[in-house]
């Protein structure tokens, strides 16, 4: 929330609960005057009580005014974003079948309800192998990327520049290992979490079956500083859905916008506990630390 809102809401908050105290305190020392005029007392208590009553309506909307101000400082779009999902390749027979991830499609209807709340209405969402309406390139207009570098090919190439750059981000990196699990058949790339300044920082995906890591990017496009871009992904599909409910969590959020007042862009780690593939909770958010040299 932003300080001068906050600062308005504490001072409006209590006056609000400072009333009633006023009001008692006046009445005992002037017992007798209302004695003899207890309509005064009346009137003055439905006086206190409607003004408190106001006030209260007031600290309300100050805090939809800090909450939207807040959501606003974290979707800095010049335009109407794209929400890019990634697509998955499945053999059948002599076909291939196209499909996204139900998590993938869960992460991006969070990401919908949260647009419409600061004005970005309608927005579609499309997957990156939609050539005709897909961005041809992750920095070529501001875009919301939602999966990670296997399914989403513009994600892809946001990861290799972040992991290139070196940046104070979280990326993926591959690792070749030929162990077979139930998630991860026999010769498939296995996948780790990152960081461009801690190179030996390894996040492997979890023993837990019902646990997963997702990363979040939020900030100014790292090839073009006029655009703004977004980023979900997980180790696994669930990890999505955990960076996604991060990203709308009023409280990651308030973290988010306080760190942009001074960086281009926030990076964070997201420990995600679910049920099932789309319900759970945030257990943990770790944010790329700020740098003293």
């Amino acid at each position: 929330m932003d300080h001068f809102i906050h600062r308005q809401r504490l001072t409006v908050q209590w006056i609000a609960f400072a009333i009633p105290s006023v009001l008692v305190l006046f009445s005992s020392l002037f017992r007798e005057q209302f004695a003899d005029h207890p309509y005064i007392a009346f009137i003055l208590l439905a006086l206190a009580l409607l003004l408190a009553f106001y006030l209260q309506v007031r600290v309300l909307r100050l805090d939809r005014e800090g909450s939207y101000a807040q959501k606003l400082s974290v979707y800095r779009f010049a335009s109407k974003p794209k929400i890019v999902t990634g697509v998955f390749y499945e053999e059948h027979g002599s076909s291939t079948l196209t499909h996204v991830n139900q998590c993938d499609t869960r992460a991006a209807k969070l990401v919908e309800s949260e647009l419409a709340q600061v004005g970005f209405k309608t927005i579609s969402t499309i997957s990156c192998s939609d050539d005709d309406v897909s961005p041809k390139a992750f920095s070529s207009e501001d875009v919301i990327l939602i999966c990670g570098p296997v399914g989403n090919s513009l994600s892809r190439e946001l990861n290799q520049c972040l992991k290139d750059a070196g940046a104070n981000a979280f990326y993926f990196s591959a690792l070749e290992d030929a162990e077979q699990t139930a998630h991860r058949p026999k010769g498939k790339a296995k996948w780790i979490i990152s960081h461009g300044l801690f190179g030996d920082l390894r996040i492997t995906h979890p023993n837990s079956g019902n646990d997963d890591y997702g990363v979040i990017f939020v900030g100014r496009n790292p090839k073009a500083k006029d655009l703004w871009l977004v980023w979900l992904a997980g180790l696994g599909a669930e990890g999505t859905i955990g960076a996604a409910r991060a990203l709308v969590d009023p409280h990651v959020q308030a973290h988010i916008a306080e760190q942009l007042r001074s960086n281009d862009f926030v990076s964070a780690l997201v420990k995600w506990k679910y049920e099932r593939w789309d319900r759970g909770k945030i257990d943990s958010v770790l944010f790329s630390p700020r740098l003293v040299r």
